[in-house]
C-alpha cells in the first residue's frame, strides 16, 4: 500500500489533485508518466544489447536510466519541473551518442535520435522541442559528416559516399516533420488549456459575485425584517393601550351618543392592528414561512366597522 501511495505521489509530481491547478498537474502527470516508460524500453534495449553483442552499452542505459528516475523525485519534492525535464532528455542524447561512438550512422541507433524532439515538447513545452530538434538534427549531421570524410568507427559497417548524407537528410527531414506535427499539437493544446482557464476564472468570478449579491440581498430582507418587527412592536403598544382604555369605556355607563363614538375608536384601533399584523405576513411571506387561514367573515359587520369612521366626516361636509 505504501509503495502504491508513493508512486501515485510521485506520478502527480508531489501535487495534491484535489486542490492544484489543473494544467501543472497535467504537465507534472506527462513527464512522470514519460518517465515511468522508460523503465521497460530499457530493460528492452539491454535485453536487445546482450543478444546482439553490444553489452558494452548496457552500463551506460543502466545508468541513465537511474539518472532519469532520480528527475521523478526533483520534481516531487524539490519542485524542480524544468530542470526535471531536461534531465531525461539529456540522459537520453548522451545514451545515443555513446551508441553512436560505435557504430556511427550504420546501424538504426540514429533514430532513436528522432523521437527525441517530440517527447521533448510534450513534456517540457514547445521552446524546448524547437532547442532539441536543433540539437539532435546536430548531432545527426556530424556523425554523418566524420563517417562521409573517413572516420571508421570500431562496429560500423561499410557505406558508400553519399550514404551517409542522404541518410542524415532523411533523417533530418523525418524528424522535422514529426516536431512541427508536435509543436501544433502542442500550440493548440495551450491554446484550450489557457481558454478553458480563462472561462473557469470567469464562471468563478459570476459565482463570487452572485454569492456577495445573494448574501447582501439576504442581509437586507433580514434588516428590513427586523425593521417591521421593531416598528410593529412600537406601533403595537399605544394601540393596545388605546384598545384597553375604549373596551374599559366601551363596559362603562356611557350615553349612547359617546358609547358609540368609543365604538368606532375601538374599531377603528382594531382594524388598524389588524393592518400591522398584516404588514408582518407580508414581511415573512418573502421568507416563505407565512401562513394563511381560514376565518368566517362577516360582510355585514366588516362594511359597518369600514364606514363608521367615515361617518364624521361625511356629516361635515
Amino acid at each position: 500500500m505504501f509503495l502504491i501511495n508513493h508512486l501515485k505521489f510521485l506520478w502527480n509530481g508531489g501535487l495534491k489533485p484535489s486542490n492544484s491547478n489543473p494544467i501543472l498537474l497535467r504537465e507534472r502527470r506527462t513527464l512522470s508518466t514519460t518517465i515511468f516508460f522508460v523503465l521497460p524500453v530499457a530493460i528492452g534495449l539491454i535485453v536487445s544489447n546482450y543478444y546482439t553483442g553490444g553489452e558494452r552499452d548496457n552500463i551506460f542505459i543502466a545508468i541513465a536510466t537511474a539518472v532519469v528516475f532520480f528527475s521523478l523525485y526533483l520534481q516531487a519534492y524539490f519542485n524542480k519541473q524544468l530542470l526535471a525535464s531536461q534531465i531525461p532528455m539529456v540522459a537520453f542524447w548522451l545514451v545515443m551518442i555513446m551508441a553512436m561512438t560505435s557504430v556511427g550512422i550504420w546501424a538504426n541507433t540514429w533514430a532513436w535520435l528522432l523521437c527525441l524532439p517530440a517527447i521533448a515538447s510534450l513534456v517540457a513545452g514547445r521552446t524546448a522541442g524547437v532547442v532539441w530538434t536543433f540539437i539532435c538534427s546536430i548531432t545527426l549531421w556530424v556523425f554523418a559528416y566524420m563517417q562521409y570524410t573517413g572516420y571508421e568507427f570500431p562496429f560500423s559497417g561499410p557505406m558508400e559516399d553519399q550514404q551517409a548524407l542522404t541518410l542524415a537528410l532523411e533523417a533530418t527531414l523525418v524528424m522535422l516533420m514529426l516536431s512541427a506535427a508536435t509543436f501544433v499539437f502542442r500550440n493548440a493544446q495551450v491554446t484550450a488549456e489557457k481558454k478553458l482557464s480563462d472561462t473557469v476564472k470567469q464562471l468563478e468570478k459570476e459565482v463570487h459575485d452572485r454569492t456577495l449579491a445573494e448574501n447582501e440581498a439576504r442581509q437586507s430582507e433580514q434588516a428590513k425584517a427586523s425593521f417591521l418587527a421593531a416598528m410593529s412592536h412600537e406601533l403595537r403598544t399605544p394601540l393596545n393601550g388605546v384598545i384597553g382604555a375604549s373596551q374599559l369605556l366601551q363596559d362603562g355607563d356611557l350615553p349612547s351618543k359617546k358609547k358609540e363614538l368609543v365604538d368606532v375608536v375601538l374599531q377603528s384601533s382594531e382594524t388598524l392592528l389588524e393592518l400591522i399584523n398584516n404588514v408582518m405576513d407580508l414581511s415573512r411571506l418573502d421568507s416563505q414561512s407565512i401562513e394563511l387561514e381560514k376565518v368566517p367573515v362577516n360582510i355585514g359587520e366588516m362594511f359597518r366597522s369600514t364606514l363608521a369612521p367615515l361617518a364624521f366626516q361625511a356629516k361635515e361636509k
